[in-house]
């Protein structure tokens, strides 16, 4: 058991080490705490109003059980550590996250909630780009295909005579591979039901037509239809499936406001690194290329950097396994930009009404100018 706490201490110190470069090594944060579980309930109890069962159920529900599948050790930090003991790292629950524990318990216990959240960023997605001029747009279109199967799309634009089919999905944050793995397979279950929309539109386009009714689309078949999953999460953006482009809300929205990508410092604007468009106005065929490839997303992955830690083993004989640490260092690229040039007061052009740059308080006219 010894050993094992040892690799476990390790390992977390590593992580901290990784997180924080300036770690004291001398932190509370390095201690592990074993504790019995009945004296912590009692300790719990003398310090709060509740009796000493209750605070033992308490602790039960925050002791870390395997068998619960969304529920990880960072959202339930206390570990069992034999009969009737429990471990304590002080680590693990600094690096918990309120937000991910909450969407843990949410995914345990009741998953419905996520298909809410789903709904409510379709709903702002819906009207915002209401709000976009030349673009028709209307939301849960459903019909029945020559299958007699109902087809029902989150999100419907007709734009340039381009129809866009647009399906939302909203995923837990993603901190670790596994949620990686999760949130793919329901991009790609995005995918697939785009694909699939977009077959049946095309095989049953007058009903189609007459369902998406405040598009007043054409009597002919549109030429042209782009597919496009949107998301709440940034990890997957860039993908291109099956003619299926991937982004997230913030990226698509993003496209229609300011053209220019602005680097700042203090908040003043001293560079631009390039273009949302390629254009002033926003077109269909721009969108496209910019959701493929958007260039302040580039600039960003440009500037990650990760490093792979080599996790300690309890026996020689265990596989060899790595954890990555990833970090951002915008200093580690070059950004290609066009430089700004910070005038000062003097460089700027001063009219003769304007205040005197020399800070004296009169008019320019009736103070430097006049000694000029």
């Amino acid at each position: 058991m010894i050993s094992v706490l040892r690799i476990i201490a390790t390992v977390l110190h590593m992580h901290l080490r990784a997180k924080f470069p300036n770690f004291d090594t001398q932190s509370p944060l390095q201690k592990i705490i074993l504790i019995e579980a009945i004296a912590l309930a009692d300790f719990l109890s003398q310090n709060t109003e509740y009796d000493s069962e209750i605070c033992a159920t308490f602790i039960d529900l925050i002791t870390f059980n395997p068998k619960l599948r969304y529920i990880e050790i960072w959202d339930t930090p206390l570990i069992k550590a034999g009969k009737g003991l429990l471990f304590l790292s002080p680590a693990l629950i600094s690096n918990g996250n309120p937000v991910r524990a909450a969407e843990n318990f949410i995914s345990e216990w009741n998953a419905p909630l996520f298909d809410k959240r789903g709904k409510v960023l379709e709903q702002d997605l819906f009207e915002y780009l209401l709000n976009i001029p030349k673009l028709k747009v209307q939301q849960n279109v459903k019909f029945i295909s020559n299958e007699s199967q109902e087809i029902e799309c989150d999100l419907v634009i007709w734009w340039e005579k381009t129809l866009i089919l647009i399906e939302v999905k909203c995923r837990k944050s993603i901190y670790y591979p596994y949620d990686a793995f999760q949130a793919k397979q329901q991009i790609q279950k995005a995918i697939d039901q785009l694909v699939t929309r977009k077959a049946a539109i095309l095989n049953n386009w007058a009903t189609f037509s007459n369902a998406a009714c405040d598009l007043l689309l054409p009597e002919e078949v549109a030429n042209d239809i782009k597919l496009i999953a949107v998301t709440n999460n940034p990890h997957f953006t860039g993908w291109h499936v099956n003619d299926v482009i991937v982004t997230d809300i913030f990226c698509l929205k993003r496209y229609f406001s300011k053209n220019e990508i602005e680097a700042f410092v203090e908040g003043e604007a001293i560079a631009t690194v390039g273009h949302i468009r390629s254009s002033e106005k926003p077109t269909v065929k721009d969108l496209v290329s910019y959701l493929k490839n958007p260039p302040q997303v580039q600039v960003v992955r440009n500037g990650l950097k990760i490093d792979p830690l080599l996790i300690p083993v309890v026996k020689e004989t265990d596989p060899t396994i790595y954890s990555f640490h990833m970090s951002y260092s915008p200093e580690s690229y070059d950004l290609g930009v066009t430089r700004k040039k910070l005038t000062s007061a003097s460089d700027k052009k001063v009219r003769r009404n304007d205040p005197c740059p020399c800070g004296s308080g009169l008019k320019y006219k009736k103070c430097c100018a006049s000694k000029k």
